[in-house]
């Protein structure tokens, strides 16, 4: 995107007539704000992967997110429909969560922890595991003991990249719990 706006500047002085050394020296004068931009971008990532907290408990996963205000979502299992998990380089990946039921939390709300392009039903969505096959074997072996049904085997294996593993979907005979959100 940076490259695309220093390029339509160099295109943009070429175009009045310019030399091609003035438009270099056009370009390179957006180079600090571009810089600047991209540090920017770099500090919020770093921030919030220092200051994001994912539990999971034996009764329901945990979100808690946020740099300045810190929010955490409380995901009951009750409340989990499924949860799909693709894998990145490596060991490391992502699980999305699908909620089951009438609750919705804002894709704003959650956002960088979102599943992207899920605006309408919004899915919670735990970024960078490291460990991601281990991880969705602890959700899987978690949330079917909580709601009290056999994983088929292979349900929870880690998939090969990006292709999404989902936990099966039962209805079970608990009354559920709805989605709750603190904040600290």
């Amino acid at each position: 995107y940076f490259a695309l706006i220093l390029a339509a500047r160099a295109v943009t002085v070429l175009a009045q007539g310019d030399t091609a050394a003035a438009a270099a020296v056009a370009a390179l004068w957006l180079l600090p704000a571009v810089l600047l931009a991209l540090g920017n971008i770099v500090l919020l990532a770093w921030l919030t992967s220092k200051t994001t907290v994912y539990t999971i408990t034996d009764q329901r996963v945990v979100m808690r997110v946020g740099i300045v205000l810190t929010v955490t979502f409380n995901l009951p299992f009750s409340r989990i429909e499924s949860a799909a998990v693709q894998r990145g380089k490596g060991p490391h990946g992502d699980i999305a969560l699908a909620l089951a039921g009438p609750d919705r939390i804002a894709y704003l709300h959650l956002w960088p922890h979102a599943r992207p392009w899920r605006l309408k039903k919004t899915e919670p969505m735990l970024r960078s595991i490291e460990d991601v096959a281990a991880v969705s074997r602890l959700l899987a072996d978690a949330w079917s003991q909580a709601r009290g049904i056999a994983v088929p085997v292979g349900a929870a294996a880690a998939p090969r990249r990006h292709e999404p593993a989902t936990l099966p979907v039962t209805s079970g005979s608990r009354r559920p719990q709805g989605l709750s959100t603190a904040t600290q």
